[in-house]
């Protein structure tokens, strides 16, 4: 166990406690070319539509988690429900998004997900503290894609900066509730077992879609 897992606020202790893991997924090369620039829209195409898979499911069960714990109503907010951004931000790709397909990598968390939804879980909260923390450093993504691929204002890019100048005053507010939870030991674990699961995850995913056919595709192109 962590040395602060009971001493610490809860989101102190889970940004410790997953800060290996945290770099280790923002050092993925799918994230490094979103950031340099050189990361083809297929490949982002593809990278929202794993991110759809999963948080569809996600807000069902963060949906479910909320009325068995009243608690949670003040952490997790009408604007945290992220799946409708995706959508969004698909159909302005033209995605297809009635035959999408999870790489390994999204199947092996999804099934995690449904075990999370039918046991009610709080590890369902680390997840969501992951997918909300990313909005942090989705701002500079955003703004990276929107040069990348000569976007209008917004378009396509809502999912990574759904907040824009609120992003940090709204963080703050997360922190703020996250951390005024009453939570046993284990509920605190079992929270911080939901973010390192998501984190690895994250990671696992990235690398599965750079090997994936497109990926494959869009190498061999930037060679010729």
């Amino acid at each position: 166990m962590h040395a602060d897992a009971g001493t610490a606020p809860l989101m102190q202790h889970l940004r410790t406690a997953t800060q290996a893991l945290h770099t280790q997924a923002e050092s993925q090369a799918l994230q490094r070319d979103m950031m340099r620039g050189c990361l083809s829209q297929e490949l982002f195409i593809a990278y929202l539509e794993q991110l759809l898979l999963i948080h569809q499911p996600l807000e069902e069960a963060l949906r479910l988690l909320v009325t068995r714990v009243p608690a949670l109503q003040q952490v997790v907010q009408p604007c945290h429900y992220h799946a409708s951004r995706l959508v969004d931000d698909l159909r302005y790709f033209g995605s297809d998004l009635h035959d999408l397909q999870p790489v390994p990598a999204t199947a092996q968390f999804l099934t995690r997900l449904a075990t999370y939804r039918t046991e009610a879980s709080l590890a369902v909260l680390g997840v969501h503290y992951v997918l909300e923390g990313s909005k942090n450093g989705g701002r500079f993504q955003a703004a990276k894609v929107r040069e990348m691929y000569a976007l209008p204002a917004q378009a396509g890019t809502t999912y990574l900066d759904p907040y824009g100048m609120q992003q940090q005053a709204l963080w703050g507010v997360y922190k703020e509730a996250m951390n005024g939870l009453s939570l046993t030991l284990e509920g605190r674990a079992t929270i911080l077992d939901g973010a390192n699961a998501t984190f690895l995850a994250f990671s696992a995913m990235c690398q599965g879609l750079m090997l994936a056919p497109i990926a494959a595709a869009y190498a061999e192109e930037s060679v010729r």
